[in-house]
């Protein structure tokens, strides 16, 4: 099996038993420190040196597959526990190249060897951002109100009476921006576009009450 030399670098209830199965384990006593390590592994089930000794302890390569897949599970990004695992896989798949897909995380595969063992094998790729929040344009809200007051026209003008002026303000207020020169000349054409459509909006309104 692999021998993982860590050290653990965080305090916790079973530091006293874990430091003795190292000493254990280093002395070539394996059957005792894998004996120690498992209670290590039950009593704080939350550290991960703790699952890499006893995975190099461990007397099948299940159970070795089964820790380090925990220890994963804990600290994708874990050196050691990588290389064992990629070192453990290799060795199960010269006996049975077969892996079958179970589910994932941002992080890990969960599959099953040929031999039925759960494994979670990290991912070698950093997690992509799916949907990315979208950056409206600085004048998106006054083109939206534009299109709005230009539609208005139809009755009798009167959306373009109430839509005109909000697409100007909009426009009005997109000077605070940091605009490019692009941008900028636009701003100056949505509030030319807004007063026309407002005076087209009005002549359209008195002409409708001219009718009656």
């Amino acid at each position: 099996m692999i021998m993982i030399a860590t050290v653990p670098t965080s305090p916790s209830l079973a530091d006293d038993e874990f430091a003795q199965a190292v000493a254990v384990a280093r002395q070539g006593e394996r059957k005792r420190a894998h004996t120690l390590l498992a209670r290590v592994t039950r009593a704080t089930p939350e550290n991960v040196n703790a699952w890499l000794w006893r995975a190099g302890t461990a007397a099948t390569r299940e159970e070795a597959l089964l820790c380090l897949s925990e220890a994963l599970r804990l600290d994708p990004a874990h050196v050691k526990a990588r290389q064992a695992l990629r070192e453990l896989l290799r060795a199960e798949l010269d006996k049975d190249v077969f892996l079958a897909y179970g589910s994932e995380d941002d992080w890990l595969y969960y599959i099953r060897t040929g031999s039925g063992i759960p494994t979670a094998v990290p991912k070698d790729r950093a997690v992509p951002e799916l949907y990315p929040p979208p950056r409206h344009a600085p004048l998106h809200a006054a083109e939206r109100w534009l299109a709005f007051a230009a539609l208005g026209l139809i009755p009798a003008g009167l959306g373009a009476l109430l839509c005109a002026p909000i697409a100007a303000a909009h426009a009005w207020r997109a000077a605070r921006r940091s605009l490019s020169p692009v941008e900028a000349r636009w701003r100056l054409v949505v509030l030319a576009l807004a007063l026309t459509l407002w005076l087209l909006g009005g002549l359209l309104g008195w002409l409708f009450i001219l009718h009656f």
